[in-house]
């Protein structure tokens, strides 16, 4: 008899998307309902800051490889269904922080400023407020966000600081946060913190209702926020359609109402809303490692 050997390759597989504009190649980019990790490789500066700014992946890479996330350099960790849970990123500095549940006993010490953003509306809601104990606690908690935020929150972080490489760690907004308020006894403050933060963050904010308190409309009104009054399965039937934000708690509730089979992958927040900006802040926020080469053939540019 005869003997042979058959070797079958496979070889890698490219898939192309012909577009007419580099605007129409970020739209079908963004377009999926997946974001771990994107990339772009150009010579344009025009386009690199527009996709910087535009991209939806947890993690980014201009003019390299898309893969061998290293540590430290670029924290690890996905955006929409590339993600569960609230989304901190794997060997990013709020990991741990993920894991635990946070509860207050003191104010957080501030250094008594309101951001630009948020000045006008803190003083309106201020007004809502029944007494002076109310006002200041959410006056002391409206400082901290603004603090953590100017300080913080809305710079790029590059702890790596190579040469020829930016790896910028960095927050991006959450498309809105929905507070659910299950009694109407709830306590009012909590809402215009809600509110503050929001408006930072630059996330839309909704807010649900069971039963309504007196105080509600006021506080939407000012805080320019989307207000219903509905059912639990009422609200979980709503958020099976709604993509990109948190939902907030507030109050006892059935958690098989709210399973992730019934209203998708939307993290929920149960903690207390709290004074603290740099933790409260990033239920609004999204992590984003953003990976740049900075050199061409050996010259830093």
């Amino acid at each position: 008899g005869s003997w042979y050997h058959r070797t079958e390759c496979f070889g890698p597989v490219l898939g192309i998307i012909p577009i007419d504009s580099f605007e129409e190649g970020i739209r079908i980019q963004n377009s999926s309902e997946f974001g771990l990790t994107g990339g772009l490789h150009s010579l344009d500066p025009n386009e690199i800051e527009v996709w910087r700014e535009k991209v939806e992946v947890g993690n980014a890479y201009i003019n390299r490889t898309t893969t061998g996330a290293i540590v430290q350099r670029q924290p690890f960790g996905g955006w929409k269904n590339s993600v569960t849970g609230p989304g901190a990123k794997a060997g990013g500095p709020n990991y741990v922080a993920s894991l635990c549940d946070w509860s207050e006993s003191a104010p957080p010490d501030t250094d008594g400023n309101l951001h630009s953003t948020v000045s006008g509306l803190v003083d309106a809601l201020g007004k809502l407020l029944d007494d002076d104990a109310a006002r200041q606690r959410f006056r002391v908690a409206a400082e901290s966000y603004s603090q953590c935020w100017r300080d913080y929150f809305s710079q790029q972080h590059d702890p790596s600081q190579l040469h020829g490489e930016t790896n910028h760690f960095r927050y991006r907004p959450r498309a809105w946060h929905l507070v659910r308020v299950q009694d109407s006894g709830a306590d009012p403050v909590a809402l215009a913190q809600v509110a503050v933060a929001c408006r930072l963050c630059g996330a839309s904010l909704y807010v649900s209702f069971a039963d309504k308190p007196t105080w509600a409309d006021d506080i939407a009104d000012v805080a320019g926020a989307e207000i219903k009054v509905e059912s639990d399965q009422q609200l979980a039937s709503r958020l099976a359609s709604l993509v990109g934000g948190t939902m907030r708690i507030i109050g006892e509730y059935d958690p098989q109402v709210y399973a992730p089979s019934v209203i998708g992958n939307i993290p929920l927040v149960r903690s207390e809303v709290l004074a603290n900006g740099r933790i409260e802040l990033l239920n609004y926020l999204r992590e984003q490692s953003m990976t740049e080469i900075v050199h061409r053939y050996g010259n830093i540019v």
